[in-house]
């Protein structure tokens, strides 16, 4: 089973694409229409200046030739790289982050990607509030709002199962961070 497909590298503006991703999206679109597949990219849409106009209050124009082109927003709203402070503090930008996309982008909403480190990584060196404790509460904050997501009609799942550093799920030991934890389905 296909649930859909991302295209594309993100973020939107690291120059993998270039300014001829709506179009490209619109073709890889076209070609999968037939067998029925929604596409879309995964992205911070929110992002100023090329997913969301200026003042953040609506999308601007990459935003909206990607929203053309798209039968789904794959989001990814990243708390962990948006502001170097606490885990306490991520589920409001998540849900701000979140309701952006419901409000200007319309589209079934599923957010593929999300995560917080349970312990110093590359990808955010000397970030401030990493650790076991701050990740089990990041996931189990996700579990605990699942009524809020079928509110929203939003769906999301693991990005970071295993090779993501301090992302994953599971250790270098094989071990799982948050031991015998089982998600509700929502």
């Amino acid at each position: 089973v296909v649930h859909s497909v991302e295209f594309g590298s993100d973020p939107v503006g690291d120059g993998m694409d270039g300014d001829n991703l709506p179009v490209d999206l619109g073709n890889f679109r076209n070609n999968l229409k037939s067998f029925g597949i929604p596409v879309g990219i995964s992205e911070d849409w929110d992002r100023p200046n090329i997913m969301s106009n200026g003042d953040g209050s609506g999308l601007g124009d990459m935003g909206q030739r990607i929203k053309d082109n798209s039968d789904v927003a794959h989001i990814h709203p990243m708390p962990f790289y948006h502001f170097n402070g606490n885990e306490a503090d991520s589920w409001a930008y998540i849900q701000k982050a979140t309701q952006f996309v419901l409000d200007n982008v319309k589209l079934p909403t599923m957010i593929s990607e999300t995560q917080w480190a349970w312990g110093n990584t590359d990808h955010y060196p000397n970030h401030k509030d990493t650790g076991i404790a701050q990740y089990t509460k990041y996931w189990k904050t996700f579990d605990d709002n699942c009524e809020w997501f079928k509110s929203k009609n939003v769906g999301w799942f693991l990005h970071a199962w295993r090779g993501e550093d301090k992302f994953d799920m599971v250790k270098p030991d094989g071990s799982y961070v948050i031991p015998n934890w089982k998600p509700r389905k929502c």
